[in-house]
């Protein structure tokens, strides 16, 4: 096995020259990850370049030593009081690594300047996702870095992945009454049967995951709670049905007001017709809003028009999603 030194990855040489020109600056996406309990000793230096075509992603899997700057250099972390506080006691670090490493590589089709790498990380995740599938979940077990990687200076630059702002939620209720409604909620439980427990568990725990997730992530996660705790098939009446008893309006009122229908057929078009772009994150808190109410109606606990407060707070129009 070659020296540490003499194995040193230069991964400028493997970008194709076309991706460079796609951006002002030579610019492109990187994403490196680190493999584990790999037998070194089976390679050389370099182990294979895949070239995944159709989904925009070249992959290089090599064997060495490896330096990137550290992605933590910068980072943010919010006060109790919703303020940013930036840490850059990290800048100008290097990280190092040994061992088999994956570089799934990019190009830029949007301006540098839009600081918008979704589109990348899109591609780059179906495609760590496809080497898991055929490899093992850990061929691409560690996750080391996101950079930007000048094809012309051989500088990579670290890109720190997006951060959910407090001030993009409402202050949280902190009363007793809240606290009360939560005990309630709770007990509960015991008058459901084990059926609809396991299905208000579930779906709570899937509610929770969208909590943390933004984007088609997030739409997709709070439906599969919606779906899991009120739907019995892939009819939406149910849904439409508990609205029209929240807000004591027919159940025709309810499709025509809150068009679940639409945000069903949303989804429809992300599952089924592999869309992905940009969902307004609008939709996506009407989505919870909605959830929150048909949470409450199924724990036997009042409505509170969550959704009918939303859309009349935001300019959302459901009716032409």
């Amino acid at each position: 096995m070659a020296q540490e030194d003499d194995n040193k990855l230069e991964l400028v040489k493997f970008v194709p020259h076309e991706w460079a020109t796609l951006s002002p600056d030579g610019t492109v996406w990187l994403t490196l990850y680190r493999a584990h309990a790999v037998d070194l000793s089976q390679f050389g230096q370099i182990v294979e370049v895949v070239d995944l075509t159709s989904m925009g992603v070249r992959v290089i899997c090599i064997f060495g030593a490896l330096e990137y700057p550290d992605t933590r250099e910068v980072s943010c972390q919010f006060e109790a009081s919703g303020l940013p506080k930036w840490d850059t006691s990290k800048a100008n670090l290097t990280c190092k690594s040994n061992g088999l490493h994956l570089a799934f590589m990019t190009p830029f089709t949007a301006p540098v300047i839009s600081f918008d790498r979704r589109r990348e990380q899109e591609h780059v995740s179906a495609a760590v996702a496809l080497f898991a599938a055929f490899c093992g979940r850990l061929i691409v077990f560690e996750h080391l870095a996101d950079l930007e990687f000048s094809v012309v200076t051989g500088r990579m630059s670290p890109y720190t992945r997006g951060f959910e702002h407090p001030g993009w939620n409402q202050s949280p209720e902190v009363r007793k009454e809240r606290f009360g409604a939560i005990r309630k909620a709770a007990n509960s439980f015991g008058e459901f049967t084990d059926l609809e427990k396991h299905k208000i568990h579930l779906s709570l725990r899937w509610f929770g995951m969208a909590q943390a997730s933004v984007g088609v992530d997030a739409f997709l996660k709070y439906w599969i709670a919606l779906e899991t705790l009120a739907m019995r098939d892939t009819k939406v009446r149910p849904i439409n049905d508990i609205l029209s008893k929240c807000y004591k309006i027919s159940a025709q009122q309810s499709v025509s007001r809150f068009h679940v229908g639409k945000l069903f057929g949303l989804r429809g078009e992300i599952v089924h017709k592999g869309m992905i772009k940009r969902i307004d994150p609008n939709v996506i808190k009407y989505l919870e809003a909605i959830y929150l109410d048909v949470l409450l109606y199924k724990l036997g606990i009042p409505c509170e028009e969550r959704a009918a407060s939303f859309l009349h707070d935001s300019e959302l129009d459901v009716s032409r999603l």
